[in-house]
């Protein structure tokens, strides 16, 4: 990366503001509490134990949506294997099971 390119996460901040339901010019705090309450929301999604992760995945998606697209086109059977792999390894590096 040369100088005065922005970083990988800096490139896509105003989207993840907007997408958090924030205008990219509002002031930091605020765009930092729209974030933070997207992230809340996604907490509160995933500890829903009466649901399975597709199921949660499915009410949170428009049909033909971003959400669904990249689900679909992405998660294959060999990305979903190596996505659980380095979370598997991750986990263990942690000390965990």
């Amino acid at each position: 990366m040369t100088s005065g390119e922005p970083a990988p996460l800096e490139a896509y901040r105003p989207q993840i503001v907007a997408s958090c339901g924030c205008r990219p010019n509002a002031s930091l705090s605020r765009r930092a509490r729209a974030v933070m309450r997207c992230f809340q929301e996604v907490g509160r999604a995933l500890s829903d134990r009466t649901r399975t992760l597709e199921q949660l995945a499915a009410a949170h998606e428009t049909p033909k949506g971003n959400n669904e697209r990249i689900r679909t086109t992405w998660f294959t059977p060999a990305n979903a294997a190596a996505l659980t792999g380095a979370l598997d390894d991750l986990l263990a590096d942690l000390g965990g099971s």
